[in-house]
């Protein structure tokens, strides 16, 4: 179970920076968002292993995962804001970052708000697994 810890923290740190490079780069946001999706299947096995009580310690995966539950009620807040705004087409319209940012002038400021906070919790992760590693 150790190598899962390991791993999952390594994926969840690439899916954090990729998402900052997609920002950056939108031809990247693809790439990102396909990276993402893995990652909440993922998630749902750590999960599994974390409340079985072999993922240890508990608390740093509990964390990550809420996070990435933040993460994915504030996108379909959004979803559904877009629909508010436009209607039936939203659902034609080629959606990305950019999308929103130019939707809603609060957009840009939130997401780098919540880039900040998941590269913190990226950190926290690795320092306070390789610690409890140390220990036992």
């Amino acid at each position: 179970m150790q190598k899962l810890g390991w791993i999952y923290i390594v994926c969840y740190c690439i899916d954090a920076l990729m998402s900052l490079v997609a920002t950056l780069v939108p031809s990247v946001e693809m790439a990102s968002n396909l990276i993402s999706m893995m990652m909440v299947l993922f998630g749902v096995l750590v999960l599994v292993f974390t409340c079985m009580d072999s993922l240890r310690p508990r608390k740093v995966f509990i964390v990550m995962l809420s996070f990435n539950a933040l993460m994915l009620l504030f996108g379909v807040i959004l979803g559904v804001l877009l629909f508010a705004v436009y209607g039936l087409e939203a659902g034609n319209m080629d959606i990305t970052i950019q999308t929103y940012g130019d939707t809603f002038a609060w957009y840009w400021p939130v997401h780098w708000l919540f880039m900040t906070l998941w590269i913190a919790v990226c950190g926290y992760a690795a320092v306070a697994y390789s610690t409890f590693m140390s220990r036992r």
